[in-house]
């Protein structure tokens, strides 16, 4: 057999494996140049992408820049092969403007197709005269005009949508209140009429009603394999930003708090999931998992045993004790950017790094009690954003790793694509997928908060 059939040959059985035990056979290996070979081939996250996303480098960089992960049934996958079978992929990321548009954007030019609620009722509107939508969605379409005159709404949302929205503010507050759903149409010449449905008259479903609780962004791909279901969730509320680490407290059960990001990927409990045992976590009172929507028949037959957590505790975790796993791969990057820029990404790692380093949380009660991060409580404290001060900020804060990777492209290739820009810095009015865009989803309400040079915290 030649070397190179032994190298693939080793390869096909390392992708197989799963992801402690190839760190394992390399420490125990140290001499084995074609295992380390390996063993960097399969925690590169680019391989695992590619075999869904167009240009994987572009999108893993931007998750870098922003703080984005890849959570749920897809990371699992990664540390764990075969382990999921889902036909969705679910992305988080913090609910910051520049953050939510720069992901939105860099997973189009992946190909990904959003879908909206916007342009949904405006499609039924003009083939039919009618469209029904809910009131949740109604009222995030709202929430990015109410404060604005009416010829800045018209540019945000365009003539028709704003005709709509205007419509429905014009129903008494109170009585849009006690409705669910909102009958929308063309009474002539696009004159709007929209009037509550009662719950007893409802037929089909409005626009939105099925849709999540969770601020987020729904979309398609097609793929290889058929078309593939994408959700961007945004971690935005009135409490304020969440960061990604309090999405993954949010899975009810041990096996999936586990995430891919732009430098690193972790898993809670992989010690515990690598026995194929997987802990189902109780919930506050009055409270339900967002993301809880656990098929556990499904990982039965995959072998996983459930229990439930015990209530007891106090017990703090981190990323680096001896139950959880983590793995670097922010080197990566390296070649694919200029030499003068290396500087840049070796102080972003070390940034990033200690980020990974200050993660705890606290079991307690049978619960996630809480998610702790020296990061987060020393940089989301900031006052300094993109938006009104980055004349003012050095140049290695306003620098995105993504713009780098694209401006160093000579000939473009399946990893990456130049035509992608950051909304932050030079070169942002670029970028396809714009503030008007994210205002028409009907599925992200305008919370968003003006991004800082530390929103990628996690």
């Amino acid at each position: 057999m030649s070397a190179s059939a032994k190298f693939d040959t080793l390869q096909r059985v390392v992708n197989g494996l799963d992801i402690g035990d190839v760190f394992a056979l390399k420490e125990v290996f140290t001499y084995s140049q074609m295992l380390n070979q390996c063993y960097h081939s399969r925690v590169n996250p680019i391989q695992y992408l590619s075999q869904t996303f167009n240009h994987p480098l572009t999108l893993l960089s931007v998750m870098f820049d922003t703080g984005c992960i890849i959570g749920g049934p897809r990371a699992l996958e990664f540390f764990f092969p075969a382990s999921a079978d889902a036909d969705e992929w679910t992305f988080f990321v913090p609910g910051f403007k520049e953050s939510v548009l720069d992901m939105a954007n860099a997973l189009h030019l992946c190909g990904v197709s959003w879908q909206t609620n916007a342009d949904e009722i405006l499609a039924l509107l003009r083939r039919r005269q009618t469209a029904t939508a809910s009131r949740t969605v109604l009222d995030c379409l709202v929430s990015w005009i109410e404060d604005c005159g009416q010829s800045a709404a018209e540019h945000l949302v365009g003539k028709d949508l704003y005709q709509v929205l205007e419509a429905y503010q014009a129903i008494d507050i109170n009585e849009r209140d006690r409705a669910n759903s909102f009958l929308i149409a063309d009474v002539g010449s696009w004159t709007i009429s929209v009037v509550p449905i009662p719950a007893e008259n409802q037929g089909r479903s409005p626009a939105g009603s099925g849709k999540e609780i969770m601020t987020g962004l729904t979309g398609r791909i097609q793929t290889g394999r058929g078309p593939q279901s994408v959700r961007l969730m945004v971690g935005s509320s009135a409490d304020g930003t969440e960061s990604c680490m309090s999405f993954l407290r949010e899975f009810g059960a041990s096996h999936l708090q586990c995430y891919i990001g732009g430098w690193s990927a972790g898993h809670m409990h992989y010690q515990q999931s690598r026995s194929r045992k997987a802990t189902l976590f109780r919930a506050w009172p009055g409270q339900k998992y967002k993301n809880c929507d656990v098929n556990i028949k499904k990982y039965k037959r995959m072998g996983f045993k459930f229990s439930r957590a015990e209530e007891e505790g106090p017990l703090t975790r981190s990323m680096k004790d001896s139950d959880s796993f983590s793995i670097d791969y922010g080197d990566l990057y390296r070649p694919f950017i200029r030499q003068s820029h290396r500087h840049l990404l070796d102080t972003w790692l070390s940034e990033r790094r200690q980020n990974i380093d200050g993660i705890s949380w606290t079991q307690f009660d049978g619960r996630i009690f809480s998610v702790q991060n020296v990061c987060k409580a020393r940089y989301r404290q900031s006052h300094l954003t993109f938006a009104s001060q980055n004349l003012d900020l050095p140049l290695d804060r306003i620098r995105r790793l993504g713009n780098l990777i694209a401006i160093n492209i000579v000939r473009p290739d399946a990893l990456r694509t130049e035509m992608y820009r950051s909304s932050v810095g030079p070169g942002s009015k670029s970028t396809r997928w714009q503030l008007r865009d994210l205002a028409k989803t009907g599925t992200v309400l305008n919370t968003l908060c003006d991004a800082t040079p530390w929103s990628w915290v996690l």
